[in-house]
């Protein structure tokens, strides 16, 4: 077990093969929040005051001049106290990102998760214009860069509207208004504005033109204005977790939605590659039902085998199936269209023309990259969410805001792993890796994660971490590296089952002669070259959204309901199709199908965590964050440390 020890005076020591560099400490660094709230109509972050920083440091990091945040705060006139909560107005991104004009251009900075694509949506120009003036920009664009633009409009416009129709009304949305206050003065429900208005997923934008149906009791009336409350949040204890709360407002359709007034079953598409011309090769056309019962041969009686590249996604239908079922009990009415995607994007393509003009509310799959590229287009071009189970690509997540990633990206899971680790300032922290770029890269964000998680800890200002590059003919440095008097925390972010299992038997042999806790990754829960009994000697520890405790209550439901459905035991994608499944068609039976903003009022339970969905980008799509802390220990068993709100609670402490 890793034991939190005594903690030291600040000193990030990176520990490489040529030498030892030592960083003096660095002012600290200003973490923009992501909380919002409206007050009186307006919309404010909430920051948190931290040791060091100052009116000028915080006005740079929101990009709001000093004068305006201390009209929202006039006490911080006086001096900023530590843990004060300010009130810094919301600017939009578009707008803070401008450093200066520059005769016909606007210099603007690159911030995280920006694209030449989003840019030229912000700032109505094209992918050509920005490449024209910044040569090289279409090849890499790095946060912080300067880039010029254009001059032309720099305020996003969703789509231009005439005056009035026969069916809407077009208003010009003022700056405070909110879809409660719009709803109020149009005696229009909030749900018909945003489904009239499907494109509005970024919430409304001051100057920018909405529909307003119309409806028989449609009011224009300006003095109704006088008498609308604007929605307000009120905030007794700022809540600080901008790590993991989606920067959405909540919104009253989230508690004001009725599943049974929509008079009309959802319609679901689910892709999977079961292959099933290869596995009936007969062209029965019944194959599809064939497959399915697969698990239920009659006794006596001999059923061909199925290929082994079916059995797992057979499995994620099947768990899909039995949380269908549990929902559909409970009022749920829907049609679920499967189709096999064969792993063939051509395949696809063809089965997206038959959809072009059919209702879908929601779609789940494809399972591969190839296949992804292709749904995701479609669904983000009609405004669809998309789940995608396993891919963890984050070009598909940061283009898609419609689009739901279940298995976090390396870099998400290394962050969550950071966090972690975080809490052992005085223990000694070893990163090792080979020289492969990929391990070169995971290495340099797990420095950056601890160095940036450290360096928020007031209570505490040193920390010893070491980084060495192993080989064969190099693994003396990694005896030398450990520390007899401490424990130790190796963290290996390789993937790679051949180094692993060389590096994890160089370390168990070395665990006789120092205590060692290894941080790994996931996936080496599959490793197969590697003794299963070196994780529990060396404790290893991972971060990850999947794993299943056979004690918790849902998962022993799941398990009967399976056995007695299909006389088998579920394995991974079973799971995962009963969690999907489950989490989003409660979503949508709770809130609708436009129910993005209300996910993190879900309350559900799944067999193998909780999902917690963080939004990646202004303009994307959201990643899943729930991921939990696993163990080995030394007495041969596997435990969860904690979950997601443990997690968070980690996050709020630093």
């Amino acid at each position: 077990m890793i034991k939190s020890g005594i903690l030291f005076p600040l000193l990030i020591l990176i520990y490489l093969l040529s030498g030892i560099f030592v960083f003096s400490q660095e002012p600290p660094v200003i973490t923009r929040s992501k909380d919002k709230v409206v007050i009186e109509g307006k919309v404010y972050y909430i920051h948190i005051v931290k040791k060091g920083e100052t009116l000028f440091s915080i006005s740079k990091a929101y990009n709001v001049p000093q004068k305006d945040i201390i009209i929202e705060n006039p006490s911080a006139q006086a001096g900023l106290q530590i843990d004060q909560a300010l009130k810094i107005p919301f600017v939009p991104e578009s707008e803070q990102a401008i450093l200066a004009e520059d005769g016909d251009y606007i210099i603007h900075r690159v911030e995280q998760g920006q694209t030449l694509f989003s840019l030229s949506r912000i700032y109505n120009v094209t992918i050509e214009e920005i490449v024209a003036l910044n040569p090289g920009v279409e090849e890499v664009m790095k946060i912080g860069e300067n880039i010029r633009i254009p001059k032309k409009t720099i305020t996003p416009q969703r789509e231009g509207f005439p005056e009035e129709d026969d069916e809407f009304l077009y208003h010009k949305v003022a700056k405070g208004e909110t879809l409660f206050s719009l709803s109020k003065r149009y005696n229009v429900e909030i749900r018909d504005i945003r489904r009239a208005n499907r494109k509005l997923i970024w919430g409304l934008k001051a100057g920018e033109f909405i529909r307003i149906p119309k409806t028989p009791d449609f009011k224009d009336d300006e003095d109704v204005l006088a008498e609308i409350v604007t929605d307000t949040i009120i905030v007794d204890k700022p809540v600080v977790d901008s790590l993991y709360f989606m920067d959405i407002i909540p919104d009253p359709l989230c508690t004001e939605f009725d599943y049974f007034s929509e008079g009309r079953p959802y319609h679901v598409v689910l892709f999977m590659p079961l292959f099933i011309e290869r596995n009936f090769p007969s062209g029965d056309e019944e194959g599809d039902q064939q497959i399915t019962q697969q698990r239920q041969p009659t006794p006596g009686l001999t059923t061909p085998e199925l290929l082994p590249v079916t059995t797992p996604y057979l499995e994620f239908y099947e768990g899909a199936l039995i949380a269908i079922d549990s929902l559909r009990k409970n009022g749920l009415s829907l049609n679920l269209f499967v189709y096999d995607s064969e792993r063939n994007p051509a395949k696809i393509s063809e089965i997206l023309r038959d959809l072009e003009y059919r209702d879908i509310d929601l779609i789940v799959g494809p399972f591969f990259p190839e296949e992804v590229l292709v749904v995701s287009e479609f669904a983000k071009n009609r405004n669809i969410p998309i789940v995608t189970p396993v891919t963890a690509r984050q070009e598909f997540v940061l283009n898609n805001p419609y689009l739901y990633q279940i298995t976090p990206s390396v870099r998400t899971e290394l962050e969550m792993a950071s966090l972690f680790v975080a809490n052992y300032p005085a223990h000694n922290i070893v990163i090792v890796r080979n020289d492969h770029p990929v391990e070169v890269e995971n290495a340099q964000r797990m420095k950056d994660f601890l160095f940036s998680h450290f360096s928020m800890k007031n209570e505490f200002d040193q920390v010893v971490i070491k980084e060495i590059i192993y080989s064969d003919s190099l693994n003396i440095h990694l005896e030398q590296s450990l520390n007899r008097a401490v424990e130790n925390i190796v963290i290996l972010t390789s993937k790679e089952q051949a180094f692993i299992a060389d590096l994890v038997n160089r370390l168990n042999i070395l665990s006789t002669m120092f205590p060692l806790n290894v941080i790994g990754m996931h996936e080496w829960g599959r490793f197969t070259y590697v003794n299963i009994e070196f994780f529990h000697n060396l404790q290893l520890h991972y971060s990850t959204p999947f794993f299943v405790d056979y004690s918790n209550p849902e998962v022993r439901q799941f398990l009967k309901s399976f056995r007695n459905r299909y006389k088998a035991e579920p394995e991974e994608y079973g799971y995962l199709g009963f969690d999907i499944f489950y989490y989003f068609l409660s979503a949508m039976k709770a809130y609708g199908p436009d129910f993005k903003n209300c996910l993190p009022y879900l309350q559900v339970n799944l067999t193998q965590g909780d999902f917690l969905f963080r939004k990646t980008s202004q303009y994307g799509g959201f990643e899943n964050h729930g991921l939990s802390i696993i163990r080995y220990n030394k007495d041969y068993t596997i435990m969860k440390l904690n979950g997601p709100m443990d997690l968070r609670r980690i996050a709020r402490q630093q």
